[in-house]
C-alpha cells in the first residue's frame, strides 16, 4: 500500500509503537484493586442461600401439587426462603446505609397515606403580595 492511500493520523496519535498506558487494560499490577462500591458482608450469606433456594422452592412446588414431602424438608424449604428476602432486605439496608443515602429517599420504605390523613406536602409554591394586594 502506498504512502498516498494510508490513512492520515491526526496529529495527536502516539508514534506507532508506542503506547501511554503500558499496562493495558489490567492496570498496574503493583497498585492494589479496589472496589467501586463497598458490598453488605451479608452478600456471602445471601449467596449460599440462593444456592439453596431452587431445591426449596422444589420442595415446596411439590408439597402444593399434592405430593408427599417430609414436613422437616418442608419447613427448612420455607426457613430458606423466608431467610433470602430477610437477608435480601438487610443487605440492602447496610449498602443504603454505607452510602449514606437516606432509606425514605430511596422508595423502598415509604409507608402508604391513611385516608384520614392529610397527604405530606414535599412542596409548596407561595408568592409574595404585590403592592397592589398591600393597598
Amino acid at each position: 500500500m502506498s504512502e498516498e492511500k494510508k490513512k492520515k493520523l491526526p496529529p495527536t496519535a502516539w508514534p506507532e509503537g508506542h503506547c501511554p498506558n503500558k499496562y493495558g487494560r489490567g492496570g498496574n499490577p503493583d497498585k492494589p484493586k479496589t472496589k467501586s462500591k463497598p458490598v453488605s458482608t451479608l452478600r456471602k450469606t445471601l449467596s449460599k442461600l440462593r444456592n439453596l433456594e431452587s431445591k426449596s422452592l422444589e420442595n415446596i412446588e411439590k408439597s402444593v401439587n399434592g405430593e408427599e414431602v417430609d414436613k422437616e424438608v418442608l419447613s427448612s424449604s420455607k426457613w430458606v426462603v423466608q431467610q433470602v428476602v430477610s437477608v435480601q432486605k438487610a443487605c440492602v439496608s447496610e449498602e443504603l446505609a454505607v452510602h449514606g443515602i437516606r432509606s425514605d429517599l430511596a422508595g423502598d420504605n415509604e409507608p402508604e397515606e391513611k385516608e384520614d390523613e392529610e397527604p405530606k406536602v414535599r412542596f409548596q409554591l407561595h408568592c409574595l403580595p404585590t403592592k397592589a394586594d398591600l393597598e
